[in-house]
């Protein structure tokens, strides 16, 4: 009978033993490299299944309690972000730029 042990970047997927796996509502930590390792009375293999990136969205917070207000804008460390200024809303200025992470 054949076994089945799940990995996420080298790490075991805790009850992750079936001939499938899947993950309903995906998460920003569940995001990298998946590989399973198939066993039976022949031997072991390995193989790397799918890359997955998630990305999550970014979301502005203000904060009106300080004059001026303060603002952040809240994402992941992998998002790059650039803030802009503008006086007519036509015309957009980079006042600053992050730049991306890699995991």
């Amino acid at each position: 009978m054949p076994s089945y042990q799940w990995m996420l970047d080298g790490a075991l997927v805790p009850g992750a033993i079936n001939a499938t796996y899947s993950v309903a509502k995906v998460q920003y930590g569940q995001g990298g490299t998946y590989s399973v390792v198939a066993s039976n009375f022949m031997g072991t293999a390995a193989a790397t299944v799918a890359i997955v990136t998630v990305q999550v969205p970014l979301h502005l917070s203000v904060d009106a309690s300080f004059a001026p207000p303060n603002f952040w804008v809240l994402g992941t460390a992998t998002q790059a972000v650039v803030l802009q200024l503008s006086t007519n809303l036509n015309t957009w200025t980079p006042l600053f730029t992050n730049p991306p992470r890699t995991r």
